[in-house]
């Protein structure tokens, strides 16, 4: 999905003279902002139906060496850092949109440079939200990576996100899409870890979930859902030491789904909770028997 462009309202304040240093600084900011921005136009002009080469993710990525050597940065310099971020995954929108191949290394890559870009400037002023802002870029690039079976670098995305919203207040958070962001960030972390067998951590993460459902039916259902889903890929193993494991896993689910139509009071919202906590009862009943 292509993200609304980034516009700034002109600082109309008088200009103070700027020192030597300074000068230097923002000049060395301006080659890397402009290198990036060359890479991105002629990004821009690549055909879709023609596969990504490496030189478009080589490019940026020396750039953004470039200008992380630089920082701190400036706030003139932060917008424009984020400008040249929307531009850019914005274009990678457009050639995946564009293209009947499946998603490339290369794809994957531009993305993530995106992603680092908000990273070095998640402090700007003057965008709202700047750090739910960056951790989405981390949050969907992770999910690229995730699709392309490369769980590190899936999750090491889904960290970053992770990092950026941490120090917020989750009582603060009001806004409907960051309050997703938050138990989307969760599920995908949890996947990313049981895909690499990590168990502990994929459960520590579902239930430090349950911290951030805000009383919605599709958090509810999405969570239990997914309680679920590891539960039944533990019973498939037809392992006797994991039926218990599944059976906790799958209980879990069924207490969400209680939690959920305690909670949530609008009919067509209860409907999709009823018929998950009916599938988990059957599945309880299916692993109780194995047991």
């Amino acid at each position: 999905m292509r993200i609304a462009e980034i516009s700034s309202t002109p600082d109309r304040r008088r200009a103070s003279p700027v020192p030597a240093a300074t000068s230097t600084a923002v000049s060395n900011h301006s080659t890397a902002l402009t290198q990036i921005e060359f890479t991105i136009k002629s990004l821009e002009r690549h055909l879709p139906a023609h596969p990504l080469p490496d030189s478009f993710s080589s490019e940026l990525r020396l750039a953004l060496v470039q200008l992380t050597q630089l920082a701190p940065f400036p706030n003139s310099v932060k917008l424009q850092v984020w400008k040249l971020s929307y531009r850019l995954w914005n274009t990678c929108v457009d050639l995946s949109n564009a293209s009947t191949a499946k998603i490339s290394e290369e794809h994957a890559k531009l993305r993530q440079v995106a992603a680092e870009l908000l990273f070095q400037t998640a402090d700007v002023a003057g965008i709202p939200s700047p750090a739910f802002k960056a951790a989405l870029f981390f949050y969907k690039t992770g999910l690229v990576w995730y699709e392309l079976r490369k769980f590190d670098l899936a999750n090491n995305c889904f960290e970053k996100a992770t990092d950026l919203v941490s120090n917020i207040e989750i009582s603060s958070v009001s806004d409907e899409d960051d309050r997703k962001l938050l138990l989307d960030l969760n599920l995908a972390r949890s996947r990313a870890a049981w895909e690499v067998s990590d168990r502990n951590l994929a459960i520590a993460l579902l239930n430090r979930s349950k911290n951030v459902l805000f009383g919605v039916s599709r958090n509810y259902n999405a969570l239990a859902n997914q309680y679920l889903t590891f539960g039944k890929t533990l019973l498939a193993t037809s392992e006797v030491s994991a039926v218990n494991e599944a059976l906790k896993l799958i209980n879990d689910a069924l207490e969400l789904c209680e939690k959920g139509l305690r909670v949530v009071k609008r009919t067509e919202e209860t409907l999709n909770l009823k018929e998950l906590r009916l599938k988990t009862l059957r599945f309880i009943a299916a692993a109780s028997a194995e047991g």
